[in-house]
């Protein structure tokens, strides 16, 4: 989306390689929603209308045969309002990531689950892919090509970062996290590590397949992405 704006922004560091959301189902839902057919008229929370959650979400009723304007969106903005309004059925879905889909799914142990792009094979069932790009560090091109050095020093550090996570106990990591940063539920938070730990990326490095699998994500369902020229391969860089 922002290449389409022309900032020459360049992602220069892949960490996670899976989208990591799910979308589920309200457990006080007043009518039966089993599969993404299901939500035809039916009311979805998002983090924003627009964003790119809502345009993977989009992407994934279509997918399924559902067409985005047979369903409505509403902005509930943090993951904790998210998980509100579905518990208390203001919503008939949301879509959410962790540490909101953990608790969901911890406190709702029938709760239903369209897709969860938070493994390889929910990934695939909702975008077509068995990996999709989750979080980058990005730059401009600018400041990659004037302080190749400090984007060198910043991925090697991330890197570091990332292999630790994979390499040490989930309830270690959650530990040396500060309790501002997280929820006060540790066991939960060390759920989640659990589950982002086999989305990690091995080595930072974008595969060249990925960005033309977002932008064709994104242009579905954004006419300025769809309209404008991008070039998926000046999205990225693996020179650092």
């Amino acid at each position: 989306m922002m290449a389409a704006d022309d900032r020459n922004l360049r992602a220069f560091l892949l960490m996670e390689t899976l989208p990591l959301c799910i979308l589920a189902v309200s457990p006080n839902v007043r009518r039966r929603i089993t599969r993404i057919p299901d939500l035809k008229g039916a009311t979805i929370g998002l983090p924003s209308p627009g964003s790119v959650l809502h345009l993977q979400v989009n992407y994934m009723l279509k997918r399924a045969g559902v067409d985005p304007h047979e369903v409505s969106v509403i902005s509930l903005g943090s993951y904790a309002a998210r998980v509100a309004a579905l518990e208390s059925g203001k919503v008939d879905a949301v879509a959410v990531a962790d540490p909101g889909a953990t608790i969901l799914q911890r406190r709702h142990s029938d709760l239903v689950v369209l897709f969860d792009t938070r493994t390889r094979q929910g990934t695939r069932e909702a975008l077509g892919s068995d990996s999709y790009p989750g979080g980058v560090l990005m730059a401009s091109e600018n400041w990659l090509r004037e302080h190749s050095s400090e984007a060198r020093m910043m991925s090697s550090a991330v890197l570091k970062a990332m292999r630790w996570i994979r390499d040490t106990p989930a309830d270690q990591v959650t530990a040396r996290i500060p309790v501002q940063y997280r929820i006060e539920d540790v066991s939960t938070y060390a759920q989640c590590v659990r589950t982002l730990v086999p989305a990690l990326s091995p080595d930072g490095l974008m595969p060249p397949n990925l960005p033309i699998i977002v932008k064709d994500v994104v242009s579905t369902f954004d006419e300025k992405v769809r309209s404008a020229n991008i070039d998926p391969a000046r999205t990225y860089t693996t020179s650092t």
